[in-house]
């Protein structure tokens, strides 16, 4: 079942969200892992559409970075103009420029689990 923080960003965002995402979501909100930011949604935040919540990252980067349908930011590397992206049709986590993208992990609980042991 989901739960109303998973369902406010799905609704929001048009997307259905990864199980380990929404799970994430759920249990954290919003969270920092080892210095780094991880977006998400946390019903006390001030303005959903500001970082750091994703539906904030997911509008503001994505006509910068053209990101396509399904496509969500969920985190900014800490380098200059490199945005952490979510598909949530596969699950993968791509590190993202402005003329490039790269897959760095196949699933959230993946690249998690990777920021954690850094």
């Amino acid at each position: 079942m989901l739960g109303s923080r998973t369902h406010y960003v799905e609704r929001r965002l048009g997307v259905k969200l990864p199980q380990d995402y929404a799970a994430f979501i759920e249990r954290h909100g919003i969270h920092s892992v080892n210095g780094v930011e991880v977006y998400g949604y946390d019903e006390r935040v001030v303005d959903p559409e500001k970082i750091p919540c994703v539906i904030g990252a997911t509008h503001l980067y994505g006509r910068d970075y053209r990101l396509e349908e399904g496509i969500l930011v969920i985190s900014h590397t800490g380098v200059e103009d490199i945005i952490v992206l979510l598909d949530t049709s596969t699950g993968s986590i791509f590190e993202a420029g402005a003329d490039t993208r790269r897959k760095v992990a196949s699933s959230f609980n993946e690249w998690i689990a990777e920021l954690e042991t850094r």
